[in-house]
């Protein structure tokens, strides 16, 4: 996810959540009026093939030159083979390396699992594809489809909260909380933009 889209998201949690000051947001239990998934659907984004080789049906959306990698993927923790880079004053966040392969020269990065990806060539090559072991578990989804039609990315930035809740997660129409794995389907608590009332909905499909 760019910087720039990073930015926007932050945007939209500080005006929803500026109309709580003075006061306390109204927490919903009430779930979005649609059939109940049985449980989530968990996915894993894979661009490339075995080698270096994008996967079929995968749509290159840009090519981007002087790239550089510096760090694990902030929001896709849990791909070991994903990564924070930057080019031309812009941060891309997640950018894919091909999996297991050594002297990496080329990620493809993606917004989402349906914006295509953006072929990003290195000035210094990666070592190794993995920059180490995922953290499994602990890390939080990349990006989650619920189930009252919202789409809704990690904020890699600082993330806003209210009622004693932290909605790190920049929705279309909305901003999210973290999702409770404790039970099927897992749930988030949702804000609506322009809300006072938080409610919990259902996670479809989970991204990583």
């Amino acid at each position: 996810m760019r910087l720039r889209h990073v930015m926007i998201a932050l945007v939209v949690v500080a005006v929803a959540l500026g109309a709580f000051i003075g006061g306390r947001a109204s927490v919903s239990h009430t779930a979005a009026s649609v059939p109940r998934p049985s449980r989530t659907t968990t996915e894993v984004f894979a661009p490339w093939t075995e080698g270096d080789t994008l996967s079929p049906g995968m749509k290159v959306t840009g090519h981007l030159t002087r790239g550089s990698c510096w760090t694990s993927s902030i929001a896709d923790s849990a791909d070991n083979d994903a990564w924070r880079c930057m080019s031309a004053n812009y941060i891309y966040d997640p950018c894919f390396a091909p999996p297991d392969e050594s002297d990496v020269i080329k990620v493809a990065c993606a917004e989402n699992p349906w914006s295509g990806i953006e072929m990003l060539d290195l000035t210094k090559p990666l070592a190794f594809s993995a920059w180490g072991t995922p953290s499994g578990g602990k890390s939080l989804p990349w990006i989650m489809q619920l189930a009252n039609g919202d789409s809704c990315g990690l904020i890699t930035g600082a993330a806003g909260g209210t009622a004693g809740m932290t909605l790190n997660y920049g929705c279309r129409s909305g901003n999210a909380s973290t999702p409770d794995k404790s039970t099927e389907p897992w749930t988030v608590e949702y804000l609506p933009n322009e809300s006072h009332v938080i409610s919990e909905v259902d996670v479809l499909t989970a991204w990583n």
